[in-house]
């Protein structure tokens, strides 16, 4: 059965608010908090053997060690998969999130991570770091824990995450250098070309996406007309 690893905040792992957010980084054998939840929808799938809990300012004041920490907890407790959160828009969590993230990639274990679309940490994840959405707080963690046990299910039973467990997916449009027959000023002249001609053509760049937003409606003047007094 996958050995999975849970890191998941103070708050979250019942230690306090603010006022907690120095606490140090500690171990617990199971599950904690949210990882109940968790561990009951993964059933046979895995098994949560260990949750890290850390304040979300200690994890930032000391990422190295803290990092160092975790590599050295996965390996104490034979860990197959970290998984971390859901921080949901939580900033300062979601930046610890990617920080373990980063110490499983050290260790050389797949992570994922459960976070708000717009959560800073995506952003610091490793390329190779599943993000799984969650919602803006915790009054959304049932359906969170819903899709991260979906993929992880996948990930445990050793099979690609397909087409319906990626719309869990945050996707992150990770930009790599490759090697190309043409430069780049062919390349654009060809991709305009295409388009002038109406065909098929994918550009390199990935243009910015804005909601639409609906206006709102007009609003109706009410009264005789409006006379400007000069004093």
């Amino acid at each position: 059965m996958t050995r999975i690893m849970h890191y998941i905040n103070k708050f979250f792992g019942g230690i306090g608010g603010e006022d907690k957010a120095e606490y140090p980084l500690t171990v617990t054998a199971g599950t904690v908090g949210p990882g109940r939840l968790l561990a009951g929808k993964l059933g046979d799938a895995g098994t949560i053997v260990a949750t890290i809990v850390c304040g979300d300012n200690t994890a930032q004041y000391s990422p190295d060690h803290i990092k160092q920490e975790i590599v050295a907890l996965l390996e104490q407790y034979e860990a197959d998969i970290l998984v971390a959160g859901p921080a949901f828009s939580s900033g300062r969590y979601g930046l610890a999130c990617a920080e373990a993230a980063e110490a499983a990639q050290m260790y050389g274990i797949q992570s994922v991570v459960s976070m708000h679309p717009e959560n800073p940490g995506i952003d610091l994840c490793p390329a190779d770091v599943i993000i799984v959405k969650a919602g803006e707080s915790a009054v959304d963690m049932a359906a969170s824990m819903e899709h991260l046990c979906q993929v992880l299910v996948r990930l445990t039973a050793g099979r690609p995450i397909d087409t319906e467990e990626l719309i869990y997916c945050i996707k992150r449009d990770i930009r790599c250098n490759t090697t190309s027959r043409k430069n780049g000023a062919v390349r654009a002249v060809d991709m305009l070309l295409a388009k002038i001609g109406g065909k098929k053509f994918e550009s390199e760049q990935l243009p910015p996406h804005f909601p639409r937003i609906t206006p709102a409606p007009p609003i109706e003047a009410t009264g005789g007309p409006v006379r400007a007094v000069c004093r």
